[in-house]
């Protein structure tokens, strides 16, 4: 051991290892950092765009519904009477293929239907539409 301590050629090795050993440390850590910040970085743009896609589909489906209901408004005030309006809940359905279920709904004195509320629903289930109106 005193040999080594005295040996100026084993002096500068251990130094120059320390400071090697050191260096390498530092930058390993920082290389760490780096890809720790670009990895986050890249997942939060991807879950951005994953994001606005969905929020446009959504967006797409929404203007495809309220097409369809703008589109047959008319014909709910055109035949506004209970009987008229199941059949006009089942076409909606039957005839807009992005459209799963509809339905119609009146506030009491609005039809004769004694005074109370109405309601019909329709809705796809696998190729038919079922209809279903309010129990009395």
């Amino acid at each position: 051991m005193s040999r080594i301590s005295r040996s100026l050629t084993a002096k500068i090795t251990v130094g120059i290892i320390a400071v090697g050993l050191s260096l390498y440390m530092v930058v390993a850590g920082l290389l760490f950092l780096q890809s720790r910040y670009m990895i986050r970085k890249e997942a939060h743009e991807r879950a951005a765009s994953v994001l606005t896609t969905a929020m446009q589909q959504v967006r797409n489906h929404m203007n495809l519904v309220e097409t369809a209901a703008n589109s047959n408004m008319w014909l709910a005030d055109e035949r506004f009477e209970p009987d008229s309006l199941v059949g006009l809940a089942g076409d909606i359905v039957r005839h807009n293929r992005h459209t799963y279920g509809c339905t119609i709904a009146v506030e009491p004195g609005l039809l004769s239907h004694n005074g109370r509320y109405f309601s019909v629903q329709a809705r796809m289930e696998g190729d038919s539409v079922v209809t279903e109106r309010e129990n009395d």
